[in-house]
């Protein structure tokens, strides 16, 4: 099989080769890039591994030194990984496509070029919308898409469920297992910082967040096999709580 060199360079970085056992002998030059894009090797895992993400995150700020945001970044992956564990592959479920069940993947990557760190969670599982009826706040989220507050019925059910439960999640003063906000955790270092947004796809719905709090969402024409959640940060941006010292 023949490699496009860039292709393959940016695989081999991400892990991809080692993550499938493919093995092939290609080099690499050195200056085969100059655009100061660095991608990070993609952390595979289980259940909750929670040094995992500190790992990846730490390897952040050796590629970027100024990256200000580190402790957000982290207790965001943290909470999209232990809703993996909890909630993304229920035991009775017979999955529509095939699933590493229990796995989830996290990956990063930092442009000199835009100034911004890019991180990713994804997992195989049946997707938020279809895990929110065992939520403890169902009814308050029944409620909330009920009165169409979220946004129009013309978007798609799986769409509305998503904002409408980070909603609840964020404006909730308590959660029963006592982990704090859950999903609005998930939004915290858009939430603390300027200039950045974070993507959720799940089930057949898509959601993007704005650091300004708008929320559009998007209908789309298939279910994505799972939940895949993007933030996108300005590297050089400091936390309001960093602006206020």
């Amino acid at each position: 099989m023949s490699w496009d060199l860039k292709v393959a360079a940016k695989l081999d970085d991400l892990g991809f080769f080692t993550l499938f056992g493919i093995k092939f002998d290609l080099t690499f030059p050195d200056n085969l890039f100059d655009d100061g894009f660095s991608l990070l090797k993609m952390r595979f895992g289980f259940s909750f591994q929670p040094e995992r993400i500190g790992k990846l995150v730490n390897e952040l700020h050796e590629v970027a030194d100024f990256f200000n945001h580190s402790s957000y970044v982290y207790d965001a992956m943290v909470e999209a990984t232990l809703n993996v564990n909890d909630h993304a592959y229920p035991d009775t479920e017979v999955f529509q496509f095939k699933a590493f069940v229990g796995a989830w993947w996290a990956a990063a990557s930092y442009s000199a070029e835009s100034g911004e760190i890019r991180f990713v969670v994804f997992d195989q599982g049946v997707g938020i919308p279809s895990t929110l009826p065992k939520w403890s706040l169902w009814e308050e989220l029944r409620e909330k898409l009920s009165v169409g507050s979220v946004t129009s019925h013309l978007v798609k059910q799986d769409a509305r469920m998503i904002a409408a439960a980070i909603e609840v999640s964020r404006t909730s003063k308590s959660r029963a297992d006592g982990r704090g906000q859950g999903l609005a955790d998930v939004l915290s270092p858009v939430s603390e910082t300027s200039g950045g947004r974070v993507r959720i796809l799940s089930g057949s719905g898509e959601m993007l967040y704005s650091g300004n709090g708008k929320m559009e969402l998007k209908e789309l024409s298939r279910h994505v096999g799972g939940t895949l959640i993007e933030w996108c940060l300005p590297a050089d941006q400091h936390t309001e709580e960093g602006r206020d010292a």
